[in-house]
């Protein structure tokens, strides 16, 4: 299926959320930046999603994208944090 920016996705995507809060989406090895506000439409018939923070996130960051996530329809999620 594809997307907005031309980007293919399928059943299982990162999202990188980066230290200033950008967001970066990583499939099959390739990370493009996105906008926060096409996350929904990003994820449409994806699966599984794994979000990865920087440890440095306010935790509030986190909880709004696993609630977009969630509302988008995702299956599974995981959640990760990187120094």
């Amino acid at each position: 299926v594809e997307r907005k920016c031309g980007i293919h996705y399928t059943k299982s995507i990162e999202i990188i959320i980066d230290k200033n809060g950008k967001y970066f989406i990583n499939k099959d090895g390739q990370t493009n930046p996105i906008e926060i506000e096409n996350l929904g439409a990003l994820l449409q018939g994806v699966k599984e999603v794994t979000i990865s923070g920087d440890k440095e996130l306010k935790y509030q960051v986190i909880m709004d994208t696993v609630s977009k996530v969630k509302n988008a329809g995702v299956e599974n999620l995981g959640i990760n944090f990187y120094e």
